[in-house]
């Protein structure tokens, strides 16, 4: 249970009940609130230096892809970068739907824990389990499953935890922040769950039980695809997935795309990270050009 789960207790969601007897139907959702005439603040994702001139390309027709570090210094993201490769669809164009998030230096056991989890593909596939519109998008905990949910096998998978580690307060919750998910009145507790900021929390998150470590900063305009996926309509999966148990309360918030007419969920309707790597400051400077 996360250090905020109070809070979620507290909210209030309209609620739509079914039968027991099947998991076709919807158990209860949250009536998504689109922002759409927010104004996303203003975030630069790099600051070069030039080095050289970039020389005259022969495209002879065919795209292709400079290497811009070899013309540029970037001097803006030095720590280390992970991409975030996301399931995200409308209304983002493909090219908006992964984002980039910068590890903090000052938080070292907190990042190598959670490098260890993305060197080793743990985090490949997973699904965000919890959302709450306006708050928080949380993740870490769960494949996705790869079947519909009328078949066998449909259920979560879950991800195994390393072991618990100590907390390293110090960075504000505040919005486009990645922080670790704590058990509720245990401070060194978090382990493999973390969660993205939606809002500046730091009103709420940075006192619980000694703060929760703010370990990271969503780079660019990442955020958008965060609150594109922060929008999706949410469902009470932890009487969906009762069979997973004491493990089921982590789902009662279960962010769900679209479903369609016959209310069976598909793997393609979780709001999943595909693939979550470390990069190279490379990938944040490759270009491609056509004509």
């Amino acid at each position: 249970m996360s250090p905020f789960r109070k809070f979620f207790d507290s909210l209030t969601r309209p609620s739509v009940r079914g039968s027991k007897s099947t998991r076709r139907r919807r158990r209860r959702r949250q009536d998504a609130k689109l922002r759409g005439g927010e104004q996303l603040e203003a975030k630069q994702l790099l600051a070069v230096t030039s080095l050289a001139d970039i020389p005259t390309q022969d495209l002879a027709g065919e795209p292709a892809a400079l290497k811009l570090s070899t013309y540029f210094d970037e001097n803006t993201v030095s720590g280390t970068v992970v991409k975030f490769e996301t399931s995200a669809s409308t209304p983002l164009p493909a090219d908006q739907k992964d984002f980039f998030v910068e590890l903090t230096d000052n938080t070292p056991t907190t990042k190598q824990n959670f490098l260890s989890y993305v060197n080793d593909g743990s985090y490949d596939g997973t699904m965000i389990h919890r959302s709450i519109d306006g708050f928080i998008v949380e993740g870490g905990a769960y494949t996705a499953p790869l079947v519909d949910a009328n078949l066998s096998g449909s259920t979560p998978g879950i991800v195994q935890p390393k072991g618990a580690i100590v907390n390293e307060p110090g960075n504000s919750n505040v919005r486009g922040t990645i922080s670790m998910s704590r058990l509720s009145g245990v401070t060194n507790s978090a382990s493999n769950r973390f969660y993205f900021n939606i809002n500046d929390n730091s009103a709420l998150l940075d006192g619980v039980d000694g703060g929760d470590t703010a370990f990271g900063n969503v780079l660019g305009s990442g955020m958008a695809v965060l609150d594109v996926m922060n929008n999706a309509l949410t469902y009470s999966g932890d009487s969906y997935y009762a069979e997973l148990g004491e493990a089921a309360k982590d789902l009662e918030f279960l962010p769900i795309w679209n479903l369609d007419g016959d209310g069976i969920i598909k793997p393609a309707d979780f709001l999943k990270f595909d693939s979550v790597a470390q990069v190279s400051e490379d990938a944040l400077m490759s270009f491609a050009i056509s004509f």
